[in-house]
Protein backbone atom coordinates (compact mmCIF):
# COMPACT_ATOMS: atom_id res chain seq x y z
CA UNK A 1 0.00 0.00 0.00
CA UNK A 2 2.81 2.36 0.84
CA UNK A 3 4.49 1.65 -2.50
CA UNK A 4 1.23 2.40 -4.32
CA UNK A 5 0.88 5.72 -2.54
CA UNK A 6 4.48 6.64 -3.35
CA UNK A 7 3.94 5.86 -7.02
CA UNK A 8 0.91 8.10 -7.32
CA UNK A 9 0.79 11.92 -7.26
CA UNK A 10 -1.56 11.92 -4.31
CA UNK A 11 0.94 9.98 -2.27
CA UNK A 12 3.76 12.37 -3.12
CA UNK A 13 1.66 15.37 -2.13
CA UNK A 14 0.65 13.66 1.08
CA UNK A 15 4.24 12.89 2.04
CA UNK A 16 5.32 16.42 1.14
CA UNK A 17 2.60 17.91 3.33
CA UNK A 18 3.45 15.58 6.19
CA UNK A 19 7.14 16.48 5.90
CA UNK A 20 6.38 20.18 5.89
CA UNK A 21 4.12 19.87 8.91
CA UNK A 22 6.78 17.91 10.75
CA UNK A 23 9.73 20.20 9.95
CA UNK A 24 8.30 23.74 10.30
CA UNK A 25 8.78 23.88 14.10
CA UNK A 26 12.44 23.02 13.64
CA UNK A 27 12.82 25.58 10.79
CA UNK A 28 11.29 28.34 12.91
CA UNK A 29 13.49 27.39 15.85
CA UNK A 30 16.61 27.47 13.66
CA UNK A 31 15.53 30.83 12.24
CA UNK A 32 15.08 32.33 15.69
CA UNK A 33 18.44 30.95 16.77
CA UNK A 34 20.11 32.38 13.66
CA UNK A 35 18.53 35.79 14.17
CA UNK A 36 19.57 35.88 17.80
CA UNK A 37 23.12 34.77 17.01
CA UNK A 38 23.54 37.23 14.13
CA UNK A 39 22.15 40.14 16.17
CA UNK A 40 24.51 39.30 19.04
CA UNK A 41 27.44 38.99 16.65
CA UNK A 42 26.55 42.35 15.10
CA UNK A 43 26.28 43.89 18.58
CA UNK A 44 29.73 42.54 19.45
CA UNK A 45 31.23 44.00 16.25
CA UNK A 46 29.59 47.37 16.90
CA UNK A 47 30.75 47.31 20.50
CA UNK A 48 34.32 46.68 19.34
CA UNK A 49 34.08 49.57 16.88
CA UNK A 50 32.63 51.83 19.58
CA UNK A 51 35.38 50.82 21.99
CA UNK A 52 38.06 51.49 19.39
CA UNK A 53 36.51 54.90 18.67
CA UNK A 54 36.36 55.63 22.39
CA UNK A 55 40.07 54.87 22.78
CA UNK A 56 40.84 57.12 19.82
CA UNK A 57 38.79 59.96 21.32
CA UNK A 58 40.53 59.50 24.67
CA UNK A 59 43.90 59.84 22.92
CA UNK A 60 42.69 63.00 21.16
CA UNK A 61 41.46 64.46 24.45
CA UNK A 62 44.82 63.81 26.09
CA UNK A 63 46.58 65.45 23.16
CA UNK A 64 44.27 68.46 23.42
CA UNK A 65 44.93 68.71 27.15
CA UNK A 66 48.66 68.66 26.47
CA UNK A 67 48.28 71.33 23.80
CA UNK A 68 46.19 73.44 26.16
CA UNK A 69 48.88 73.14 28.83
CA UNK A 70 51.56 74.24 26.36
CA UNK A 71 49.39 77.17 25.28
CA UNK A 72 48.92 78.21 28.92
CA UNK A 73 52.69 78.28 29.39
CA UNK A 74 53.13 80.29 26.20
CA UNK A 75 50.39 82.71 27.26
CA UNK A 76 52.08 83.24 30.64
CA UNK A 77 55.41 83.86 28.92
CA UNK A 78 53.74 86.27 26.52
CA UNK A 79 52.19 88.23 29.39
CA UNK A 80 55.57 88.50 31.12
CA UNK A 81 57.28 89.71 27.96
CA UNK A 82 54.57 92.28 27.22
CA UNK A 83 54.74 93.55 30.79
CA UNK A 84 58.54 93.86 30.62
CA UNK A 85 58.25 96.00 27.48
CA UNK A 86 55.39 98.06 28.88
CA UNK A 87 52.87 96.79 26.33
CA UNK A 88 49.16 96.41 27.13
CA UNK A 89 47.99 92.87 27.93
CA UNK A 90 46.62 90.69 25.17
CA UNK A 91 42.84 90.78 24.82
CA UNK A 92 41.42 87.30 25.34
CA UNK A 93 38.21 86.11 23.72
CA UNK A 94 36.24 82.94 24.25
CA UNK A 95 34.54 80.91 21.51
CA UNK A 96 30.78 80.61 21.87
CA UNK A 97 29.49 77.75 19.70
CA UNK A 98 26.53 78.65 17.49
CA UNK A 99 24.60 77.31 14.52
CA UNK A 100 22.88 79.08 11.59
CA UNK A 101 19.09 79.09 11.74
CA UNK A 102 18.29 81.22 8.66
CA UNK A 103 20.19 82.39 5.61
CA UNK A 104 19.52 86.07 5.03
CA UNK A 105 16.92 87.12 2.54
CA UNK A 106 13.89 85.33 1.18
CA UNK A 107 15.50 85.22 -2.27
CA UNK A 108 18.57 83.35 -1.02
CA UNK A 109 20.87 86.29 -1.70
CA UNK A 110 23.33 85.38 1.05
CA UNK A 111 24.58 88.62 2.58
CA UNK A 112 23.95 87.62 6.18
CA UNK A 113 22.95 84.68 8.32
CA UNK A 114 21.13 84.48 11.63
CA UNK A 115 22.61 82.35 14.41
CA UNK A 116 21.07 80.94 17.59
CA UNK A 117 23.04 83.13 20.05
CA UNK A 118 22.30 86.66 21.21
CA UNK A 119 22.71 89.32 23.88
CA UNK A 120 21.69 86.91 26.63
CA UNK A 121 24.74 84.80 25.72
CA UNK A 122 27.14 87.76 25.86
CA UNK A 123 27.21 88.46 22.12
CA UNK A 124 27.82 92.05 21.03
CA UNK A 125 27.80 93.83 17.71
CA UNK A 126 31.16 93.61 15.97
CA UNK A 127 32.13 90.24 17.46
CA UNK A 128 33.94 87.98 15.01
CA UNK A 129 32.29 84.77 13.83
CA UNK A 130 34.63 81.96 12.79
CA UNK A 131 34.57 78.32 11.73
CA UNK A 132 37.28 75.71 11.25
CA UNK A 133 38.21 77.17 7.84
CA UNK A 134 38.48 80.80 8.90
CA UNK A 135 36.51 84.03 9.29
CA UNK A 136 32.80 83.83 8.49
CA UNK A 137 31.96 87.45 9.25
CA UNK A 138 31.06 89.70 12.14
CA UNK A 139 27.93 90.23 14.21
CA UNK A 140 25.95 93.10 12.71
CA UNK A 141 22.92 93.09 15.00
CA UNK A 142 22.01 91.36 18.23
CA UNK A 143 18.71 90.34 19.78
CA UNK A 144 17.96 88.62 23.07
CA UNK A 145 18.41 85.08 21.72
CA UNK A 146 19.68 85.41 18.15
CA UNK A 147 22.13 87.54 16.16
CA UNK A 148 22.58 88.59 12.55
CA UNK A 149 26.02 87.98 11.04
CA UNK A 150 27.29 89.98 8.08
CA UNK A 151 29.37 87.65 5.91
CA UNK A 152 32.83 88.69 4.72
CA UNK A 153 31.46 88.38 1.18
CA UNK A 154 28.90 91.13 1.78
CA UNK A 155 29.60 94.25 -0.28
CA UNK A 156 29.33 96.34 2.91
CA UNK A 157 31.94 94.27 4.76
CA UNK A 158 35.36 95.83 5.48
CA UNK A 159 38.06 93.76 7.21
CA UNK A 160 41.62 94.90 7.99
CA UNK A 161 43.87 92.12 6.69
CA UNK A 162 47.49 91.28 6.06
CA UNK A 163 49.25 88.84 3.75
CA UNK A 164 50.96 85.82 5.34
CA UNK A 165 54.27 86.24 3.50
CA UNK A 166 57.46 84.20 4.20
CA UNK A 167 59.58 85.20 7.22
CA UNK A 168 61.74 88.23 6.53
CA UNK A 169 59.28 89.74 4.05
CA UNK A 170 57.85 93.21 4.65
CA UNK A 171 54.40 93.52 6.18
CA UNK A 172 51.75 94.00 3.51
CA UNK A 173 48.31 95.09 4.66
CA UNK A 174 45.06 95.97 2.99
CA UNK A 175 41.32 96.40 3.48
CA UNK A 176 39.28 93.41 2.38
CA UNK A 177 35.92 94.21 0.84
CA UNK A 178 33.25 91.73 -0.22
CA UNK A 179 31.76 91.73 -3.69
CA UNK A 180 28.47 90.06 -2.79
CA UNK A 181 26.91 87.11 -4.56
CA UNK A 182 25.79 86.58 -8.12
CA UNK A 183 23.65 84.11 -9.99
CA UNK A 184 25.54 81.65 -12.20
CA UNK A 185 25.49 82.04 -15.95
CA UNK A 186 22.07 81.17 -17.48
CA UNK A 187 23.94 78.81 -19.83
CA UNK A 188 24.42 76.46 -16.87
CA UNK A 189 20.69 75.79 -16.73
CA UNK A 190 18.45 73.84 -19.08
CA UNK A 191 14.86 74.60 -20.04
CA UNK A 192 13.61 73.06 -16.78
CA UNK A 193 15.77 75.30 -14.60
CA UNK A 194 18.22 72.53 -13.74
CA UNK A 195 21.97 72.77 -14.01
CA UNK A 196 23.42 70.83 -16.88
CA UNK A 197 26.91 69.61 -15.94
CA UNK A 198 27.01 69.83 -12.17
CA UNK A 199 23.76 68.01 -11.54
CA UNK A 200 22.69 70.58 -8.94
CA UNK A 201 19.12 71.79 -8.86
CA UNK A 202 17.43 74.84 -7.46
CA UNK A 203 18.22 78.45 -6.92
CA UNK A 204 21.99 78.84 -6.71
CA UNK A 205 24.26 81.79 -5.95
CA UNK A 206 28.04 81.96 -6.15
CA UNK A 207 30.34 84.18 -4.08
CA UNK A 208 32.39 86.58 -6.18
CA UNK A 209 36.07 87.00 -5.37
CA UNK A 210 36.63 89.60 -2.65
CA UNK A 211 38.78 92.68 -3.23
CA UNK A 212 41.84 93.60 -1.16
CA UNK A 213 42.31 97.37 -1.46
CA UNK A 214 45.18 99.71 -0.51
CA UNK A 215 48.03 97.24 -1.01
CA UNK A 216 51.41 98.93 -0.79
CA UNK A 217 52.62 99.60 -4.33
CA UNK A 218 56.20 98.80 -3.32
CA UNK A 219 55.19 95.22 -2.53
CA UNK A 220 53.47 95.00 -5.89
CA UNK A 221 56.55 96.32 -7.73
CA UNK A 222 58.82 93.94 -5.79
CA UNK A 223 56.88 90.95 -7.10
CA UNK A 224 56.43 89.29 -3.68
CA UNK A 225 52.65 88.94 -3.95
CA UNK A 226 52.42 85.43 -5.33
CA UNK A 227 49.13 83.72 -6.10
CA UNK A 228 47.76 81.46 -3.34
CA UNK A 229 49.28 83.65 -0.65
CA UNK A 230 47.16 83.30 2.47
CA UNK A 231 45.24 86.38 3.61
CA UNK A 232 44.59 86.70 7.36
CA UNK A 233 43.09 89.32 9.64
CA UNK A 234 45.55 91.92 10.90
CA UNK A 235 43.90 92.61 14.27
CA UNK A 236 43.93 96.38 13.66
CA UNK A 237 40.91 98.10 15.14
CA UNK A 238 40.58 95.75 18.12
CA UNK A 239 37.27 94.09 17.21
CA UNK A 240 38.53 91.13 15.18
CA UNK A 241 41.64 89.28 16.46
CA UNK A 242 44.62 88.96 14.17
CA UNK A 243 45.74 85.81 12.39
CA UNK A 244 42.33 84.44 11.39
CA UNK A 245 42.38 83.04 7.81
CA UNK A 246 40.14 84.90 5.41
CA UNK A 247 41.10 83.62 1.96
CA UNK A 248 43.80 83.22 -0.66
CA UNK A 249 45.19 85.83 -2.99
CA UNK A 250 44.38 85.08 -6.62
CA UNK A 251 46.04 88.06 -8.32
CA UNK A 252 47.27 91.56 -7.57
CA UNK A 253 47.37 94.48 -9.98
CA UNK A 254 47.78 98.22 -9.87
CA UNK A 255 44.59 100.07 -8.98
CA UNK A 256 43.05 102.57 -11.35
CA UNK A 257 44.47 105.59 -9.51
CA UNK A 258 48.00 104.16 -9.72
CA UNK A 259 48.68 104.80 -6.03
CA UNK A 260 47.94 101.40 -4.52
CA UNK A 261 47.66 97.79 -5.49
CA UNK A 262 44.43 95.84 -5.66
CA UNK A 263 44.09 92.09 -5.14
CA UNK A 264 41.45 89.46 -5.80
CA UNK A 265 40.87 87.09 -2.87
CA UNK A 266 38.92 83.82 -2.82
CA UNK A 267 37.09 83.11 0.49
CA UNK A 268 38.56 80.42 2.73
CA UNK A 269 35.14 79.42 4.04
CA UNK A 270 32.67 77.19 2.21
CA UNK A 271 29.54 79.15 3.11
CA UNK A 272 27.17 76.58 1.61
CA UNK A 273 28.45 73.96 4.06
CA UNK A 274 28.35 76.02 7.25
CA UNK A 275 26.97 74.06 10.19
CA UNK A 276 28.87 74.76 13.39
CA UNK A 277 30.54 78.11 14.06
CA UNK A 278 31.80 80.10 17.02
CA UNK A 279 31.36 83.71 18.07
CA UNK A 280 34.48 85.16 19.69
CA UNK A 281 33.11 86.93 22.77
CA UNK A 282 34.94 88.67 25.58
CA UNK A 283 36.90 91.83 26.29
CA UNK A 284 38.10 94.18 23.62
CA UNK A 285 40.99 96.54 23.46
CA UNK A 286 40.45 99.61 25.56
CA UNK A 287 38.08 97.88 27.97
Amino acid sequence: MTLVLLCTGAGARLLHRAGAEATWPFENALRRIWRGASSRLLAIVRAQETLSRLHSLEDEVEQLRLDARILEDLAAENRELRASFGLPPTVLRHPLVCEPITWGGALGWWQSIRVNRGRNDGVREGDAVVCADGLVGRVSRTYSGVSDVMLVTDANSRIACTLALPPGSPTVRGILQGNGWRSPSPALFDSNGRTGDSGLQGFLFVADAMRLDYIDRKALDAGILAARTRVVTSGLGGQIPGGIPVGWLVSATLAGDGLYGEGQVLPAVDFAGLKTMAILIGGRQGE
